[in-house]
């Protein structure tokens, strides 16, 4: 399931005055692009290790912008500390649209108009990586619908904490739906981040 959020091709815009459009993804996009979703779904889960992988590799792509790189040494360091680690994920994704944002031609999500998924746990990752994408390339419309869909399965019979670790969640993204700027939607983001992760222990979704 968290191999098919990755689907989307995130397609450069076609150039100005009837030029041929760009390569959709050059591959060094394409890559750190994955590694960063990668990056953001393992601290979702408490994939400590992977998490850990997964930032290191960012920080060394040299492929991946400066900026980027840096951002991921910063999560790196605060892997295993989900109250630490996931508000430098969230930046991570601003550092990217601040990337993309100066350059002008920032990656153009699609398939995006409606959350796919077979069923409610894999609808949850899959809005987890629309709020993502939205958050990364900055986009509206992922981020909201993302955000809309966000919600966890959780059963009448889960655990007290369970409940109350949603309940939290939906709190946070009540917040960050009627956040104005991408930089408090960002800081909302490190706390949805982070509150998956505790939900996710708790439920006992959890890889380490």
């Amino acid at each position: 399931m968290i191999a098919g959020a990755l689907v989307w091709l995130v397609a450069a815009p076609a150039a100005a005055g009837g030029k041929e459009a760009e390569p959709e993804v050059p591959v060094g996009m394409a890559g750190h692009f994955q590694q960063a979703s990668l990056l953001m779904l393992a601290v979702a889960v408490n994939d400590d290790r992977g998490a850990k992988d997964l930032a290191k590799d960012l920080a060394g792509n040299k492929a991946a912008p400066s900026p980027l790189r840096e951002a991921a040494k910063r999560v790196a360091g605060k892997v295993g500390k989900a109250e630490k680690v996931s508000p430098e994920v969230a930046q991570l994704a601003r550092t990217c649209a601040n990337c993309h944002l100066a350059g002008g031609h920032g990656p153009q999500p699609h398939d995006t108009a409606v959350v796919p998924g077979d069923d409610p746990t894999e609808k949850h990752i899959m809005a987890a990586m629309f709020a993502w994408i939205g958050l990364v390339t900055p986009q509206e419309q992922p981020f909201r619908l993302g955000l809309q869909e966000l919600l966890p399965p959780v059963f009448i019979e889960s655990d007290a904490e369970v409940h109350e670790a949603a309940d939290t969640l939906r709190g946070w993204v009540e917040e960050a739906e009627q956040a104005s700027s991408w930089d408090e939607r960002a800081d909302l983001f490190g706390h949805v981040l982070a509150t998956c992760a505790e939900c996710h222990e708790r439920a006992r979704v959890v890889s380490r």
